[in-house]
């Protein structure tokens, strides 16, 4: 939602990998497989001229890293050639941090989690390596806290009220929300939620990541009583939160441990 934007989409089409085929062709090849790496067995690819090449259910591309590897590698571990490994949980000093990119189980209470004073506590879950293609975090918000700016993005996000309550502000509307209640943002839906009730508030919030997301910041007066409006509207991330203090590490929030 807020925090973090850049990510992998997950499609691979068009990545370019290092040399030629030896089939003489002519030119760099360029992987076409938007969803092909997940459905065919055995991996295929053009060269600019437009022929087909067969890689064949065991020759790979080259190129070793990156988006073209990972999609091979979800290929294979769909078809059971590869196994999936289990990521290490890493103990530190704010909450267990997953090590790689393979499966891991972890409870939020012991997991670490970032604090923000503007727009509450949140947990991705996350350690380097980030989700590629779905972004998940627990927010944590306190009375009249905000979640973030108010914004709209060309992506689909969910969310589920875990506990508390909190005040959705949708397209100029203010509706209150309490626990499970479920919103679902279509794609270009102006939002934000902010804490309200007695106690604190948690979210369960889920979003596709993708490199091309478009998301803009409008000016609005709705949200401009609660302090999560930017002044003038901008498509940019970095001038939307240019005032915003930088989130600190810690631990779970009370209501999880």
């Amino acid at each position: 939602m807020v925090l973090e934007l850049s990510a992998w989409s997950g499609g691979v089409a068009g990545t370019e990998l290092t040399g030629t085929d030896r089939s003489n062709a002519k030119g760099p090849i360029q992987v076409v497989w938007p969803l092909a790496p997940y459905l065919a067995s055995s991996a295929w690819a053009v060269t600019e001229t437009g022929r087909r090449l067969d890689y064949g259910p065991t020759r790979r591309p080259r190129n070793r890293d990156g988006p073209v590897r990972r999609a091979m590698l979800a290929r294979n571990r769909l078809r059971g050639d590869e196994m999936t490994e289990e990521a290490r949980l890493i103990e530190t000093e704010h909450g267990l941090v997953p090590d790689g990119e393979g499966w891991f189980i972890v409870n939020a209470g012991a997991a670490r989690w970032r604090h923000n004073e503007q727009f509450g506590s949140y947990c991705s879950f996350e350690g380097e390596a980030r989700f590629p293609h779905v972004g998940v975090n627990i927010h944590v918000l306190e009375p009249g806290q905000p979640a973030c700016m108010y914004h709209r993005e060309d992506q689909q996000e969910d969310f589920l009220v875990l506990s508390g309550r909190c005040l959705l502000l949708v397209d100029e509307q203010e509706r209150e929300l309490r626990q499970w209640d479920f919103f679902h943002a279509a794609p270009g839906t102006n939002h934000v939620f902010v804490g309200a009730g007695d106690g604190a508030c948690a979210i369960l919030m889920l979003g596709r990541r993708d490199p091309d997301t478009k998301i803009v910041y409008p000016r609005s007066e709705l949200a401009a009583k609660h302090q999560c409006s930017v002044e003038t509207e901008t498509p940019n991330p970095r001038e939307a939160y240019a005032a915003v203090e930088p989130s600190e590490t810690g631990t779970a929030p009370p209501m999880f441990r």
